[in-house]
């Protein structure tokens, strides 16, 4: 059965298993809406208040590659090269890059971003510049220690939460940005409607482990030997605590995956993303899923059964491109899901949207123009 692709505001039913049995891609996958910018001044409320966040924040080269992402300022350096607007095969990606101008032929002009700004293959290729998934530079500026709170602190590489004495840690607290979560962490929402909450250890009795398995999240009694995160599962008590046994995709290894808070950028690893539904109803405990390829709209470039699509990354902040399970909803029908649309076309305007056929101009078109326009794509009206 196809696995539904949620939008911020739908919501889906979701099978539920067994207390202890895995799940295989049994939760809608939500991609939250942008965080709120605050733009406006903030008025003298006195000094500031002292740090909540101690160390040295860990240099951006000097990270491993999986680690690179963790916390503010640091970022994967997959577009790298020097762009050049003759590499604009259309109008539409021509005028998109700022310092380029379509004549009617060709693209021409100097473009005003770098390689680097592209977060896609896709528009990496079209802006002249090479494409690297296998062994990207980490670039960038980590946000200082001082100068972040909560769960920012506990993300971010070297950084660990002071005490309120403003002391560093003691020994037995455990100052990384692991599985289990940080109690005293300022949390973008709180888990309700269970029993437990996968991000309070103290939630459960001695020798258990908090789950959800398609359900409120309850108590469960722990395996003997707890498995970490990304290890090889077979049911949900196996995995050590803040983690729940999943696999994504059919005929993949079931692995321990970590729990995140909707809305967050910061509870997921690199390449994950915080929009895997833990239970039918919630609305705060999700489940780190993978992204999905990257794919061209017009090539349509995804394994067989799938399609690309176009949707909101809440994380990176724009329109990005997926592979997913293509649907059967026909152009100009009513879409919740951001997959439920036939291949070629995507649902455009969220929960309440339509299917609309993606273009770059209105040749693209099997019927109207090529004038809608979402943030950064085209579509036929």
């Amino acid at each position: 059965m196809r696995a539904p692709i949620l939008f911020a505001a739908a919501v889906s039913m979701i099978a539920a298993c067994s207390p202890s049995a895995p799940r295989n891609d049994v939760g809608p996958i939500i991609f939250p809406d942008a965080w709120a910018v605050d733009t406006g001044p903030r008025p003298d409320t006195g000094p500031p208040p002292p740090p909540t966040c101690g160390g040295t924040a860990t240099a951006c080269a000097d990270r491993a590659l999986s680690q690179c992402e963790d916390g503010a300022g640091c970022a994967l350096a997959r577009c790298r090269g020097t762009p050049r607007c003759i590499d604009h095969s259309s109008q539409f990606s021509c005028n998109r890059d700022v310092g380029c101008s379509w004549d009617g032929t060709l693209c021409s002009g100097i473009p005003d971003e770098p390689c680097g700004f592209w977060t896609s293959s896709t528009n990496c290729f079209e802006a002249g510049c090479t494409w690297n998934d296998f062994d990207p530079p980490c670039l960038g500026t980590p946000s200082s220690c001082e100068s972040l709170h909560g769960a920012d602190c506990l993300a971010q590489l070297g950084c660990h939460a002071l005490d309120a004495d403003a002391g560093p840690p003691d020994g037995g607290a455990d100052a990384g940005h692991d599985a289990g979560g940080n109690d005293a962490a300022v949390l973008a929402c709180t888990v309700t409607g269970g029993t437990c909450s996968p991000f309070s250890t103290t939630s459960c009795g001695a020798n258990q482990t908090c789950i959800a398995n398609g359900t409120p999240p309850h108590c469960t009694v722990s395996a003997i030997t707890l498995r970490t995160e990304g290890q090889a599962c077979t049911t949900d008590n196996e995995c050590a605590w803040g983690l729940e046994c999943h696999s994504f995709d059919a005929g993949a290894t079931f692995q321990c995956t970590r729990f995140c808070h909707a809305g967050s950028t910061t509870d997921c690893g690199p390449m994950m993303r915080c929009n895997q539904l833990a239970y039918t109803g919630s609305t705060c405990l999700r489940v780190c899923a993978p992204m999905a390829a990257s794919c061209d709209l017009a090539l349509q470039n995804c394994a067989t059964g799938s399609s690309c699509y176009v949707y909101f990354d809440g994380t990176a902040g724009a329109e990005v491109t997926g592979c997913y399970a293509t649907g059967t909803v026909p152009i100009g029908g009513s879409c919740a899901y951001l997959n439920d649309c036939v291949r070629g076309a995507s649902c455009f305007g969220g929960s309440t949207g339509i299917c609309r056929e993606t273009c770059d101009t209105t040749a693209d078109c099997s019927s109207g123009t090529c004038t809608g326009a979402s943030a950064s794509h085209h579509y036929c009206m």
